[in-house]
């Protein structure tokens, strides 16, 4: 299942942020963070740091923009299962080493 993530940029490194489960709830987060940031208070980008990923390269920069990114979880495959496999079929080919000797 597809989450989305707020980052500051495209080629951002880790997503360490919130994933939201649809892109309307990721857009309405982004908009309401750069409203409160151009805003009348004096928030900054770190007041958002559990919301947004990556990091600003200078603190003197301003945030125009979010970039909304859909994020796919990467499957792995069971690599206990493919070991335990693995020894029950060398168990199996090799014997077994303590009835060897």
């Amino acid at each position: 299942m597809s989450k989305f993530a707020i980052v500051l940029n495209d080629d951002v490194e880790m997503l360490n942020g919130e994933q939201y489960d649809t892109l309307k709830e990721a857009k309405s987060v982004a908009t309401n963070i750069l409203k409160q940031l151009h805003g009348d208070n004096s928030r900054s980008l770190d007041d958002f740091e559990d919301e947004v990923c990556g990091n600003l390269y200078d603190e003197k920069d301003s945030v125009d923009s979010l970039t909304v990114l859909k994020v796919t979880p990467a499957v792995f495959p069971d690599f206990g299962f493919m070991i335990f496999n693995g020894l029950e079929d060398y168990s199996m080919d090799e014997g077994n080493p303590e009835t060897m000797y």
